[in-house]
């Protein structure tokens, strides 16, 4: 179970243990200025795609505002269902009518959304996008709730400067694009440890931002480039001085964290938590932030799990989505009940209705929907249903047929926040593979470097933010060696350029040509290629105690650094990876493969065939033990083809 980050911050307050020392501003020379903005679904966190069910909908939107800028507009690709005879959205600002705009008929087309005008509090515009679909004379669409309006990959564009910060409290912006770190060419231990902090404290706040990691040319902080739009960059250096300073010497603004031992993870904190906001100079310097812990919990509410939006009204049926992270409860999960308590609008019997439950789009329960309008059910989610997150996903349908046409009286649908959530811990863990992460290396995310240089935590920065997109979820990584992290036998991940020793991967090359592969009932198989070749793969295990994510090769650490640079390219690649192994020769898009856990075949965006492994111009010879069937699932589609 997750401390609540106010809670820190209160107790810190309140017991007087940090000593903030704050220099007051001073002026900085003027920094690179960015005009006229344009940026989409990434940074600003709307959704591909909005969606207008029914004759009227609406959507409520949260739109980050920069500093210097003003959102002029929403720009996007109308899709409009069929027998529309006129259709518009008004923009509203709360219950202020900024614009109302007719939308292309037929198959839809462009639209463009003024945004003039909108009132914009603590860096964010909240507007209401209202539809009104009206159909041709005669008809009577009631179907529109299944196809509905759609406004496909919106814009927001910007109008303005983009002001660079000048103290601590406003360095990290509404929206963030790239962040940059900088650690000296040859880091501490502790230099990588905080500069994993600090990535996955970014991405979970900012979730689709890109990371990289750059080394300090000198000890005077110089760095390679200025920061591009909505970038920000970050030097981290262990030192006798304590502090975090923001200096504008450079190209841009740079902050840097400084501090010996646990002093530098405290300025890491001062950063990555709300006490920032109170930073309004250039230099401060934090000490006694307690760090967040984390403690597996086997029951907790669905508040607990961060669950705010449990309530819907629509005409004729509403839903209401409901994810279970894993990584919320702690650990890998079997056996997840929910007590689901809640309430709908009292439905005569005359009318009907079903309230419906799913569990990844399975049904696991419904019933007929009570004129009381009250329920009590106990939901057990099957085993098979489980995934890294679980969307349970409660409906409400009205059955009514006195009026249709999108004039069914309208419905309203509540989920009790107190509903409990109850699992028991799964080794081996639910779902296998990659599918189990980062769950499964909770509730310390340990992770082991083999040489500890500049290459390794480059790797160790990148794994960890991937990780961190996996869930929402601040995850806290801390460094070891790799004799650390092996010897105490434990979930980690062990990043290692020339192979990790002692530890039995579901794939690894036991002599030159020869490979040794796990297979999904727990044997081995040997496979002989010729000639002979080097590897570089991302594997993840359960070795009886404990889940290990290897990052590692034989003899190429070049296709190493390509493999995770692939994965760095669109940070989605790492939502979609499935099965176990990640596999990356010279020349070759890396490969998903399923060696040791059985193959998914109902992977998103995946095709699917039996791979009898010929990299390049090698040959394979396949033990008999294992002609019959052990052989690798190699995924296509939304991986290595796309790119």
């Amino acid at each position: 179970m997750f401390k609540a980050r106010s809670t820190c911050l209160l107790a810190v307050i309140a017991i007087g243990a940090m000593p903030l020392l704050v220099s007051p501003a001073t002026a900085a020379p003027i920094a690179p200025a960015h005009r006229d903005l344009v940026l989409g679904t990434n940074p600003t966190g709307l959704p591909d795609t909005l969606e207008f069910p029914g004759q009227t909908s609406t959507q409520n939107l949260s739109i980050p505002v920069p500093e210097g800028v003003v959102p002029t507009s929403i720009t996007a690709t109308v899709d409009m269902p069929a027998l529309v005879d006129r259709a518009s959205i008004d923009v509203l600002d709360y219950d202020r009518l900024i614009a109302r705009v007719d939308l292309p008929l037929g198959a839809g087309g462009p639209v463009t959304l003024p945004l003039a005008g909108v009132n914009i509090e603590n860096h964010m515009a909240n507007v209401t996008l209202k539809s009104t679909v009206i159909p041709f004379n005669g008809y009577c669409v009631v179907d529109w709730r299944d196809v509905p309006l759609r406004l496909h990959d919106p814009l927001i564009n910007y109008s303005g400067n983009e002001a660079q910060p000048t103290v601590i409290a406003d360095f990290l912006p509404p929206t963030l694009q790239k962040l940059t770190l900088y650690v000296p060419k040859s880091p501490t231990q502790l230099e990588t440890q905080a500069a994993m902090q600090v990535a996955t404290a970014i991405v979970a706040e900012y979730r689709q931002v890109t990371v990289d990691v750059h080394w300090l040319e000198d000890q005077r902080n110089i760095v390679d480039h200025p920061p591009a739009v909505l970038e920000r960059q970050i030097a981290i250096r262990e030192g006798k001085t304590t502090e975090t300073s923001l200096t504008f010497d450079g190209p841009g603004p740079l902050l840097t964290l400084s501090g010996q031992g646990a002093q530098l993870g405290e300025q890491v904190r001062l950063l990555t938590s709300d006490l920032r906001n109170v930073v309004v100079a250039p230099l401060a310097a934090a000490s006694g932030i307690p760090a967040t812990e984390t403690e597996p919990s086997d029951s907790m509410t669905l508040t607990a799990l961060g669950q705010r939006q449990l309530s819907s009204m629509g005409s004729g049926r509403v839903s209401i989505q409901v994810p279970i992270d894993q990584s919320r409860i702690g650990r890998s999960s079997q056996n997840v009940t929910v007590r689901l308590k809640g309430n709908h609008t009292p439905l005569p019997a005359s009318w009907g209705g079903r309230v419906s439950v799913t569990a990844n789009g399975t049904e696991i329960d419904s019933w007929r929907a009570t004129d009381d309008g009250k329920f009590d059910r106990i939901e057990k989610i099957p085993n098979q249903l489980l995934t890294r997150s679980t969307t349970l996903r409660v409906s409400l349908e009205e059955v009514n047929d006195g009026n249709g046409c999108d004039f069914d009286p309208p419905v309203s649908l509540v989920i009790d926040g107190g509903s409990e959530v109850t699992s028991e811990s799964s080794d081996p863990p639910l779902p296998a593979g990659f599918g189990s992460l980062p769950q499964a290396l909770l509730p310390d995310l340990t992770f082991g470097l083999a040489d500890g240089d500049f290459k390794d935590a480059w790797r160790a920065v990148s794994v960890a933010a991937g990780l961190q997109r996996l869930t929402s979820v601040q995850l806290i990584p801390k460094v070891e060696s790799m004799a650390e992290a092996i010897a105490a036998h434990k979930s980690a991940v062990l990043i290692a350029a020339n192979g990790v020793p002692d530890v039995s991967l579901p794939l690894r090359q036991i002599e030159k040509g020869q490979l040794d592969l796990a297979t999904p009932g727990g044997d081995s198989a040997t496979v002989k290629v010729t000639p002979g070749m080097t590897f570089a793969s991302l594997q993840t295990m359960f070795d009886g105690t404990s889940t290990i994510l290897a990052l590692s090769s034989l003899k190429a650490p070049d296709d190493l650094d390509a493999l995770v640079t692939w994965l760095n390219e669109r940070p989605s690649r790492w939502q979609r990876l499935t099965g176990d192994v990640l596999f990356k020769v010279t020349n070759r898009e890396p490969e998903m493969l399923s060696v040791a856990v059985a193959s998914s075949p109902t992977a998103a965006g995946s095709s699917s065939r039996w791979l009898e492994i010929a990299i390049g111009a090698g040959v394979l010879v396949l033990g008999g033990a294992v002609a019959a069937g052990i052989l690798f699932m190699r995924r296509r589609g939304k991986t290595g083809a796309e790119g």
